[in-house]
């Protein structure tokens, strides 16, 4: 497997995008085996710091997440950020439908160095809510998930701070995540 870089854009803080990183046909096969995965449901309500709703499932099966934990996927992100990252840490896949969100938070949590998110779903527009959103202290700083597309982002430093907004309608968004070393 191989991701396309042709639609690489480089926010500065530490976020990238590459939209349509994945070709539709290969974002058609992940999305499939994404939708036939059972999920439990993900929650933490009423916390002062940080409160979610989602599902994921924690195990999911496909040639993209051995991808994730190739060298490939490493050597990728070391040629197009500049950051070397020797370990995937996690891998699941998460689904948000109508009410999920996260709030604002920081992934800078024990080794996590970098987050990296594939998004996958069928039409999804950025009425529908589920979008991710870095806090850049005047403004949220917002990417609307696009079909096959890759965002990462570093976390060792707090600097990213993000959420996802509620997801406003009756249809569902996947995503394949999780955090580097």
């Amino acid at each position: 497997m191989d991701l396309n870089a042709n639609l690489k854009k480089d926010f500065g803080n530490g976020v990238w995008t590459f939209e349509q990183a994945l070709s539709v046909e290969q974002s058609v096969d992940v999305l499939e085996t994404l939708e036939k995965l059972q999920y439990s449901y993900s929650n933490r309500l009423n916390k002062p710091i940080f409160t979610y709703q989602f599902m994921k499932s924690l195990q999911p099966k496909h040639p993209l997440v051995d991808y994730i934990h190739s060298n490939k996927f490493y050597d990728f992100i070391k040629f197009h950020t500049g950051r070397e990252m020797t370990k995937t840490l996690s891998c699941w896949a998460s689904a948000y439908n109508k009410g999920h969100y996260l709030t604002p938070h920081s992934d800078a949590v024990d080794d996590r160095r970098m987050t990296y998110i594939f998004y996958f779903h069928r039409g999804w527009r950025p009425e529908y809510g589920g979008n991710i959103a870095f806090d850049r202290h005047t403004h949220w700083q917002m990417f609307t998930p696009q079909l096959g597309t890759l965002i990462l982002f570093d976390v060792d430093d707090a600097i990213n701070r993000h959420m996802v907004t509620q997801v406003t309608a009756d249809k569902i968004r996947y995503a394949l995540t999780g955090w580097l070393a």
